[in-house]
């Protein structure tokens, strides 16, 4: 199988990210932090705008005070941190495509991945999409809840056929992962 194409970041407008993600920003629990914020760092405005605490993670700004300044994979996240975190697009496509290159940078995204759930207090959200179908059912139940939410325009299309031939399950979905 050849590799999967190096990916092309873009940005959402925070409408969108919302809906895809199935969230109501009003509900959020802060502090909120946005895993890839992007250069326009929307979403952390739009919240922001809505009294909202939030920050943005990216490589791609800095000098921003609403954003943490490097790559997510070494920013240090701290320990019940955060009330939200939302990647849209961001952490886990680049996950998923390091799990099907079966390369070691897919280790390096599993740990992060507990990282982002350990930096989450109690009741906190990691919510995302794509969806990791390979990698949720070994979060441990008792730990943590994991709810999928398909995207209903992309859910059983073409590129859901293909990725759910090389991973057994879709993953056109957000998913939100609570911390119990």
């Amino acid at each position: 199988m050849p590799a999967p194409p190096e990916l092309i970041c873009a940005e959402y407008s925070p409408a969108l990210q919302l809906r895809v993600l199935g969230l109501d920003a009003a509900r959020l629990a802060e502090p909120v932090l946005d895993l890839g914020c992007g250069s326009r760092v929307a979403l952390v405005r739009e919240l922001r705008g809505l009294g909202k605490e939030a920050h943005g993670l990216d490589c791609a700004v800095s000098g921003d005070p609403l954003v943490l300044y490097g790559d997510w994979l070494d920013v240090e996240l701290g320990q019940r941190r955060w009330g939200t975190v939302i990647s849209h697009m961001g952490f886990s496509t680049q996950f998923l495509r390091h799990h099907l290159r079966r390369g070691p940078g897919a280790e390096r995204y599993a740990r992060r991945y507990m990282d982002v759930l350990a930096s989450l207090r109690p009741g906190g959200l990691f919510v995302y999409a794509p969806g990791l179908p390979f990698f949720e059912p070994l979060l441990p139940p008792e730990r943590y809840a994991v709810v999928r939410r398909p995207v209903a325009d992309l859910a059983g299309g073409c590129y859901d056929e293909q990725l759910t031939g090389l991973l057994g399950d879709s993953v056109f979905y957000s998913c939100q992962v609570t911390v119990l």
